[in-house]
């Protein structure tokens, strides 16, 4: 069912997590975080799947280092991924998430959009004729375990290891969307994704079932 008038922005109780881009890096950022158990897990997540120290750019990284892409968009993701898990598990949970520029990725992930792919690791298991793949969240008791030694003794774990059905590349889902925005483009006319917004009408999908032809 469709809401027919314009989308309004959240209200009051609305909360959105905002993840920044390219350009919002300096050195020191986050440094006084890193002692945080999800931030800390996030980046010894990074730093075992890069074969480096992820931490370091954020403590000791000089200005001209930390400018270079390859390094700012490395501790500008892990930086945003780790905050918004550490505000998850302490309950602050966003009803939106927004990225700008390079902030796209780490709410995608954050969002648990990239979940289940061969890129995102995890135990692979296999169930019913079915492939699964272990994700979990970075305040649950695996990633702990995993990057942090365990669960600290002054809390208790708070995020879940669940098993997915394994989505295969990440390149087909990203093929999706990127098919999805095209196809919304041609329907509107619109030559430009930045012309998409002055050629439609945006509504607030309330309910994703159609009950048209029965709820079966």
């Amino acid at each position: 069912m469709l809401d027919e008038t314009p989308l309004a922005p959240l209200g009051p109780a609305g909360l959105v997590f905002m993840a920044s881009g390219q350009g919002s890096q300096k050195p020191g950022m986050g440094a006084d975080m890193l002692d945080i158990p999800e931030v800390a897990s996030v980046f010894a997540c990074a730093s075992d799947v890069l074969g480096r120290d992820v931490a370091a750019l954020v403590r000791d990284a000089s200005p001209e280092e930390l400018n270079d892409t390859r390094n700012a968009q490395i501790a500008i993701a892990a930086l945003s991924v780790g905050m918004g898990r550490a505000l998850e598990a302490r309950g602050i949970v966003p009803d939106a998430l927004l990225g700008f520029s390079l902030g796209q990725v780490s709410a995608m992930v954050l969002g648990g959009m990239l979940a289940g792919h061969n890129e995102s690791g995890g135990e692979v298991i296999e169930k019913d004729g079915k492939v699964f793949r272990s994700f979990y969240g970075m305040s649950s008791k695996s990633a702990m375990d995993k990057y942090s030694g365990g669960v600290a003794k002054y809390r208790a774990a708070e995020g879940k290891t669940v098993y997915l059905e394994d989505r295969g590349p990440v390149a087909d889902t990203v093929q999706e969307i990127l098919g999805g925005v095209r196809s919304a483009c041609t329907y509107v006319g619109a030559r430009r994704l930045k012309e998409l917004t002055k050629r439609t009408t945006f509504v607030r999908v309330t309910q994703q079932l159609n009950e048209v032809f029965g709820k079966s």
